[in-house]
């Protein structure tokens, strides 16, 4: 029996909570902004955007959408390049897709926009400091708008720092 309490206190022990809790890493409101064309609209060249700390006081990577622009049915590759000096602290990238009301969607006569959705980006097997994603434009031929891709770096809330914001997420590791 006295050999079987270590192994039960192994036991015990390595049953743990595996849900992380996140919090925001970078600003809020860090934005690219993408135009949606009608179709036969040729694409645009690539927009770019800094990421900055929580202060928005410090440089902490980069995000691109590449295009910038492109007409409906276009994918847009969003890549997010966290700086080495952070790789260790931001543990995921996510973004918030947000479109323009210009159809109706549902009949009603009124212009809807489709859902806001979030998305996890994929990291990079080789490189940890590289995020990516891609999303594709939906809607009419003939619609034009402008679609919102909100960047969101997150840090598990046990590396947080002291300067860290409250926004936060609960996930499950896998």
């Amino acid at each position: 029996m006295r050999n079987l309490l270590p192994l039960l206190l192994i036991t015990v022990l390595g049953c743990k909570d595996d849900a992380i809790t996140w919090v925001a890493f970078n600003a809020p409101h860090q934005v690219i902004q993408v135009d949606v064309l009608p179709e036969g609209s040729p694409v645009g060249d690539p927009v770019s955007i800094d990421l900055l700390s929580n202060l928005g006081q410090t440089l902490v990577g980069t995000a691109t959408s590449d295009p910038g622009s492109g007409p409906v049915g276009t994918n847009y590759l969003l890549t997010v390049h966290v700086l080495e000096d952070y790789v260790d602290l931001v543990g995921r990238t996510s973004v918030e897709v947000k479109s323009q009301a210009v159809s109706d969607l549902n009949g009603d006569g009124e212009d809807d926009s489709r859902e806001n959705n979030g998305y996890d980006l994929r990291q990079d097997s080789a490189d940890p400091g590289l995020y990516a994603i891609t999303l594709q434009s939906l809607g009419a031929a003939d619609e034009q708008r402008q679609d919102e891709f909100t960047i969101h770096l997150w840090t598990p809330k046990d590396l947080q720092t002291d300067t860290t914001t409250s926004d936060s997420t609960t996930g499950t590791t896998q």
